[in-house]
């Protein structure tokens, strides 16, 4: 097993089906990160040396917010709304959707995770 940014990945997949597997990278910026380094795009893991996954961190670290620190930021975010008393940070508070969809018949999903926290 190969770990990149406390994220456990298989070594037999793609670089870049690996790289999709870290939160806050998605596959076209695994897709960038590969070709920026010069690595095939349909090289797997395990033939990758150090030195390749050296770089890849150094890049990512330099250029992306990925895993703990990604969810460390939203939560900033979302507590700095709510600490701002926006209408963003009250739909936060209520457990309701904050984009701007209806409540009446939809939501389910985000009301049932209200009732059960408050409970």
């Amino acid at each position: 097993m190969v770990y990149i940014f406390e994220t456990k990945i298989d070594p037999k997949l793609t670089v870049i089906d690996g790289l999709s597997k870290v939160y806050g990278i998605g596959r076209n910026q695994s897709s960038r990160i590969v070709s920026s380094l010069g690595i095939q795009k349909k090289a797997s893991f395990d033939t990758l040396s150090k030195n390749h996954l050296t770089r890849i961190r150094k890049l990512v670290e330099k250029d992306l917010l990925v895993s703990s620190r990604l969810r460390q930021e939203q939560v900033s975010i979302i507590r700095n709304l709510i600490k701002i008393r926006c209408y963003r940070g009250s739909r936060h508070r209520n457990r309701l959707p904050v984009r701007g969809q209806r409540t009446s018949t939809n939501a389910r999903t985000q009301k049932k995770r209200s009732v059960s926290q408050n409970a």
